[in-house]
């Protein structure tokens, strides 16, 4: 968190965070999505999560998002809103 904290010094337009959510707990996932969801207003950001679909805090993250790239072997192979990931990929489910 102070990392994030950090980042926004200087008031960047774009943040770039790297799998916020690794390693934490449950109620620490949900107090580090909420920080994110405060350092992100009025920004744009790019954030890297392994796999989707993830913890609920990653959902959650991801379910604000315009939009999702998809990236393997260092290349976009999809682009969508969360929306279109809900409804229409095979492989993805919302619990």
């Amino acid at each position: 968190m102070v990392g994030i904290a950090a980042a926004t010094l200087g008031a960047p337009a774009l943040l770039a965070i790297e799998e916020p959510f690794a390693g934490l707990e449950p109620s620490g996932q949900a107090y580090v999505e909420a920080v994110i969801g405060r350092a992100l207003i009025g920004r744009a950001a790019l954030v890297s999560l392994s796999e989707l679909p993830g913890s609920p805090s990653e959902d959650a993250l991801a379910a604000r998002s315009q939009e999702l790239l998809f990236l393997s072997g260092q290349r976009l192979v999809a682009r969508c809103s969360y929306r279109d990931l809900v409804t229409r990929a095979r492989s993805y489910r919302v619990v």
